[in-house]
């Protein structure tokens, strides 16, 4: 009988660690492969989205331990098992670039302070020693948090602002707060330059579909506005910039605008409400395969068709 439930203790323990090996697999590939989360341009989801990095790296870490205890002695310590966990966050976000996710340092940020915190749960004693290095540990963790969830701040502040500015989409105080570039465009803040007043310096990369995009807030009442009025000034040549309205239930109305040489006001009226679902998105962008353009952007207000 001894020996029968000895055989029994051996058979659970492998059961766990097979359990656990699956288990991390599982997490590894959740981190990896792409997953239906926010959608596009959804910039305050997608910031909570990547703090659940933290809870992951924390649970990987926990794990990872777990099945280290039934490694060789030399390979047991919680150093070696934050040195897997630190690769496997670089890796996994070096896979995220192949396998069509966007890789970032917030992710990774996240993901280390995850592993920091898991650590310092792992820590066991209550001696001088271990009470300070769990101290360091857990302070190191929450570090780590910030640059993560910077993003989450700025788009609640920005938040703050577009609801305050609607239909306005430029805020003068924080232009850059209010609008997402899309693709590899940069915006940059200009504070009155010469000719050109306050609002976005916009740099469009040559290519497909670069552009720029403002999230409306949920709960505004946006139903009726179907058209863009913006304010331009362009130093180059004239080029085509086109203009998209989401709305609800994934539909979508296309315009465009004719930014000529020098300053101008430009509007785009589509005439059609979207079927009374309101706007939830507005996206600027170059057409396909168009070079590389520079201009400011200075204002850009919402107008309701039959105004």
């Amino acid at each position: 009988m001894p020996q029968v439930n000895g055989m029994k203790f051996v058979d659970s323990s492998i059961a766990i660690r097979v359990w656990a090996v699956l288990a991390l697999m599982g997490l590894i590939l959740l981190l990896v492969v792409p997953l239906s989360g926010p959608s596009e341009g959804d910039v305050f989801g997608e910031s909570v989205w990547n703090l659940v990095h933290i809870p992951l790296f924390s649970i990987l870490t926990l794990l990872l331990r777990f099945l280290q205890l039934s490694a060789p002695t030399r390979w047991r310590s919680l150093a070696v098992c934050a040195f897997v966990a630190s690769l496997l966050a670089v890796l996994s976000e070096a896979a995220q670039g192949v396998t069509g996710r966007t890789p970032s340092g917030e992710d990774l940020a996240a993901d280390f302070g995850g592993i920091l915190l898991g650590c310092a749960a792992l820590l066991h004693g209550s001696g001088q020693r271990v009470v300070k290095l769990r101290m360091v540990l857990l302070l190191a963790g929450l570090g780590m948090l910030v640059p993560a969830a910077l993003p989450l701040v700025k788009e609640v502040l920005a938040l703050r602002a577009k609801r305050e500015s609607f239909p306005t989409l430029i805020d003068l105080e924080r232009p850059n707060g209010l609008w997402q570039s899309q693709g590899t465009t940069r915006l940059v803040v200009v504070e009155s330059a010469e000719n050109v007043g306050s609002g976005l310096e916009v740099r469009m990369a040559s290519g497909s579909y670069e552009g720029l995009r403002y999230v409306i807030p949920k709960g505004l009442e946006t139903k009726g506005y179907s058209g863009l009025v913006i304010e331009t000034v362009n130093a180059g040549e004239a080029f085509e910039l086109g203009v998209r309205f989401d709305g609800g239930g994934r539909q979508r109305r296309y315009g465009s605008f004719l930014v000529p040489k020098g300053r101008a006001t430009l509007s785009a009226d589509l005439a059609t409400d979207l079927e009374g679902c309101g706007l939830v998105r507005v996206v600027l962008f170059t057409g396909e395969d168009q070079s590389a353009r520079k201009f400011h952007l200075l204002d850009a207000r919402l107008v309701q068709a039959n105004r």
